[in-house]
């Protein structure tokens, strides 16, 4: 048993089997406060290294970090939802709408979009590679950076035009988790569709404006 899940981290993982499907969540730059990162960061380390020490199954130790590592993300999505520190750029139709159009364009490009969920200050997406992963063999060290690195690169660029202003626009690390099976994959979708109704900001997931799923 193998956990490929990798949290909040700058430079993403080289082991990132092709053909994959990944859950990616990236935010704002200052979009939570930097101690609390720290302390969150911390408070999962601590955690981590408590169940690599007492649980000597290796079954069931992977099982508990996934699991923990499960909590750490669902810690960091709800103070994200809560949106009351920093940046909220996203409110902006405007630069919703840059982000969406570019996640849109990059679909049958280079990834195959499943889903996405635009939030105020942070964007959920799901998709698959597959076919698209030989684009990429040779290149780079793995398959996320470069997908990332343009989406972010451009839609940083046209959301800080439309602000009048320079400097970092997304944070730098993000989360991505490779999903395991199908099951895996229906549970998250229906997380990141229903992540705007979790954050009170509509009472059912197909009112909020800047949800797509793709139709299987």
């Amino acid at each position: 048993m193998n956990d490929q899940t990798v949290f909040f981290r700058r430079n993403l993982p080289h082991i990132q089997p092709e053909h994959s499907t990944f859950f990616i969540t990236f935010r704002l730059a200052s979009s939570v406060p930097h101690e609390t990162i720290l302390r969150l960061k911390e408070e999962q380390a601590l955690a981590e290294h408590s169940l690599r020490s007492t649980i000597e199954d290796t079954d069931k130790r992977v099982l508990a970090i996934a699991q923990q590592r499960k909590r750490y993300f669902g810690k960091f999505d709800s103070l994200l939802d809560g949106a009351s520190y920093g940046n909220v750029w996203l409110k902006d139709s405007r630069i919703a709408r840059i982000v969406s159009d570019a996640l849109h364009y990059h679909d049958g490009k280079e990834y195959n979009l499943l889903c996405f969920c635009i939030m105020p200050n942070h964007v959920h997406l799901v998709f698959s590679v597959g076919e698209y992963s030989h684009q990429y063999k040779g290149k780079f060290g793995h398959l996320l950076s470069p997908i990332l690195f343009s989406l972010k690169r451009f839609t940083a660029r046209e959301g800080n035009k439309i602000l009048c202003r320079n400097g970092s626009f997304w944070q730098h690390e993000s989360y991505d988790h490779i999903v395991r099976d199908e099951w895996e994959l229906h549970r998250i979708i229906n997380y990141v569709l229903e992540n705007p109704v979790k954050a009170r900001l509509v009472k059912q997931w197909n009112e909020w404006k800047w949800s797509y799923v793709k139709t299987m």
